[in-house]
């Protein structure tokens, strides 16, 4: 399983404390969590938006969904 250079840069700057788990591959977040033996609010996901300025990362815990709307309000 990889990790986005970036995102693993960030996670380490901010001293956040993670953990990578192998597992095989899923069709959702939810799956993923289920066959890592992992509750959904402690795995990540990450979300890959496009908007004017060019790409975004969003990373929620698995069981949440990106409000678009809310989101570009925001930014």
């Amino acid at each position: 399983m990889a990790i986005s250079k970036t995102l693993q840069s960030y996670l380490q700057n901010a001293e956040f404390h993670y953990k990578l788990v192998n597992h095989p591959h899923s069709g959702s977040s939810m799956e993923t969590a289920e066959t890592a033996h992992v509750p959904g609010d402690a795995l990540a996901k990450g979300v890959v938006l496009r908007d004017d300025a060019g790409l975004l990362l969003v990373v929620v815990p698995s069981d949440y969904h990106v409000e678009l709307d809310a989101l570009n309000a925001l930014l």
